[in-house]
């Protein structure tokens, strides 16, 4: 399982590099940037690239594949009404391409059948990054692993508490965000959840 991190807070900008790598200490595989305002993207992406000559990790980048492009990050997320999917594969090539399916497997199956690289669903529990996310049953997780042969992420709400009934779905990818990136510790937070999915696999 991959451990994936989605950073996103209100925090300067030294701050907010200074989080990533306590994260990517910790084990943390991919990040995902959830910046909206684009010059502060630009500004933590060209410094978050840095960090790739100490850690072996993924880049991605939330909404906006032509800034992915000129900073040449490893691919791009994207949700519904962000950019156009079909569009976003075209431009991205050989780059990863995640698509948020919400709790709708016939998105996740336009996700596969556009070639993109991983579906998320999501949210899994009710969440602090987004409060008024739609909620996905577990069921539908099921549903995915089996009816999708793209990896299945989940997102959502993913905490100390509930970790272990997420790995019981048996997911390829689990996003966190507050749970991580918003910790008073975010090296020890991601080190914790990393032997939780690490130890699930031995």
């Amino acid at each position: 399982m991959i451990l994936y991190l989605v950073a996103s807070g209100k925090f300067s900008e030294e701050e907010f590099v200074s989080r990533i790598e306590f994260s990517l200490k910790g084990g943390v595989d991919w990040v995902q940037l959830r910046i909206k305002d684009i010059e502060f993207l630009k500004r933590i992406l060209e410094r978050t690239l840095i960090l790739k000559k100490d850690y072996n990790f993924k880049l991605i980048v939330n909404d906006f594949p032509h800034v992915a492009l000129e900073f040449d990050a490893d691919g791009v997320h994207i949700g519904d009404g962000d950019f156009e999917p079909e569009k976003a594969r075209r431009l991205l090539k050989n780059k990863i391409l995640g698509i948020s399916c919400y709790n709708k497997l016939e998105r996740g199956k336009m996700a596969e059948r556009i070639k993109a690289d991983y579906a998320a669903f999501g949210a899994l529990f009710p969440t602090l990054t987004k409060p008024g996310a739609v909620r996905v049953l577990p069921d539908t997780i099921i549903r995915a692993k089996k009816e999708l042969k793209i990896p299945i992420c989940v997102i959502g709400g993913i905490n100390r508490n509930n970790i272990e009934d997420v790995i019981s779905l048996h997911p390829d990818i689990i996003a966190i965000s507050s749970s991580i990136f918003l910790a008073e510790d975010p090296s020890r937070e991601a080190g914790f959840f990393k032997r939780k999915i690490s130890n699930d696999i031995l």
